[in-house]
């Protein structure tokens, strides 16, 4: 995958499988994505752990063999490089739900570290996992669509500097459906630094100082042309 302006994205799946009534059921899928950034950012294989997602059949209501079940039986580990030593590390767990026979994800837990050349890292107190939300309907004379996508828990990242000064970052997202998948409109960051000299600062955590709002746009909404080649 190239988002057009040269990042690639790889995924690679490996499926297993189970008979279920005389048919070739997939039991298991792993996925591996590779990630390669013009900047030189990149994931790298140390960390990284593929995400396993479990499926479960049965019988229901007078049917056989049925989808009645799915489950993240391993977390996806995605470690990024900044292409300077900086690197990142993001695990993704995820919770299904069976809309009109489907496995539809439910919500994704995502869970950061960071750990940085300069000793700067974050770390696990105070740190909280983000969850995002999704919502499922009949839309247009179509069943099961994604019609929502909410950030039912923010994301809390508490950094290090390496000398003992503490950041907490609250990163919170808001999103819009297009074309059948949830989309980033919005994300909002507030933090507070903490020195070991007793000095603080805000920025809009706590109310105090103004958060950072980013705001997105993407080809063929409304005043903006379908593509970017246009």
């Amino acid at each position: 995958m190239d988002d057009g302006f040269g990042n690639r994205s790889a995924s690679r799946s490996a499926q297993t499988f189970e008979i279920v009534n005389g048919q070739a059921k997939v039991k298991t899928v792993a996925t591996h994505t590779d990630i390669v950034n013009v900047d030189g950012s990149r994931s790298v294989a140390d960390g990284s752990v593929d995400g396993v997602v479990t499926y479960t059949y049965g019988d229901r209501d007078g049917k056989k063999g049925i989808l009645i079940g799915a489950e993240s039986t391993t977390a996806g580990v995605t470690v990024m490089d900044d292409g300077f030593g900086n690197r990142t590390s993001s695990r993704s767990s995820q919770v299904f739900e069976i809309v009109n026979g489907q496995a539809k994800v439910k919500t994704v837990t995502t869970h950061t570290e960071v750990n940085n050349l300069d000793g700067s890292h974050t770390l696990a107190e105070g740190s909280v996992d983000s969850v995002v939300t999704y919502s499922y309907g009949d839309r247009d004379g179509k069943k099961g669509i994604l019609i929502g996508a909410e950030n039912t828990r923010a994301g809390v990242t508490v950094m290090d500097d390496g000398f003992g000064n503490l950041t907490t970052s609250q990163a919170r997202q808001e999103f819009k459906i297009m074309n059948g998948q949830a989309k980033l409109s919005k994300s909002v960051t507030a933090s507070k630094t903490e020195n070991l000299d007793g000095s603080k600062s805000w920025m809009g955590l706590e109310g105090k100082g103004q958060a950072m709002e980013v705001n997105y746009r993407y080809y063929g909404e409304a005043g903006f042309p379908a593509d970017n080649s246009q």
